[in-house]
C-alpha cells in the first residue's frame, strides 16, 4: 500500500522510521495503561497470562466504556491485520512470477497446466512457511 502512496523511494526510510516509531509509542501507551489499569506490573503479568486479547479488552472497555472500547479493540486488530496483508500479496505475487518464469517465452516454456499447478504449490508452500513461523513466534512469546 505504501507503494503506491509516495511519489519517490527515497521517501521509504522517513515513512519506515515514522512507522517504527510510531509503533513502539503506541507499545509504551498500552504498556503504560497496563499498569495503570491493573496497578503493578505483577499484576498486569498474571492478566497476561489469560490472553493479551483480554488484557486489551479489559483495558479498552474499563477506560473508554463500550463504545470506546470497541473502537480501541478494532485498532488493535486492524494494525496487526497489516503484516498478515502484506504476506498475503507476496505470496500471490511469488506464484504469479513463478507461473510466468515456467510459462514464458524467455522462461522454461512449459504448459500452462504445469505452469498454474507450479506456482499456485509455489504459493501455497510459502503460505505454509508464514505460518510455521508465525506458530513458532507465538510461541516463543513470553509474556510480562
Amino acid at each position: 500500500m505504501i507503494a503506491k502512496c509516495i511519489k519517490s523511494e527515497k521517501e521509504g526510510r522517513k515513512i519506515f522510521y515514522g512507522a517504527m516509531i510510531s509503533e513502539s509509542v503506541i507499545a509504551l501507551v498500552w504498556a503504560a495503561a497496563g499498569v495503570a489499569f491493573y496497578g503493578t506490573t505483577q499484576l498486569l503479568s498474571d492478566a497476561l497470562a489469560n490472553g493479551a486479547s483480554n488484557v486489551v479488552y479489559e483495558i479498552s472497555t474499563g477506560v473508554l466504556g463500550v463504545f470506546g472500547g470497541v473502537l480501541a479493540v478494532a485498532g488493535v486488530i486492524v494494525c496487526p491485520i497489516t503484516s498478515g496483508d502484506t504476506a498475503f500479496p507476496a505470496a500471490f505475487m511469488s506464484a504469479v512470477s513463478l507461473t510466468y518464469i515456467m510459462m514464458a517465452q524467455e522462461g522454461f516454456r512449459l504448459t500452462q497446466t504445469i505452469s498454474y499447478i507450479s506456482g499456485a504449490s509455489f504459493a501455497a508452500v510459502l503460505f505454509v512457511i508464514y505460518l510455521v513461523f508465525l506458530i513458532r513466534r507465538q510461541k516463543t512469546l513470553k509474556p510480562i
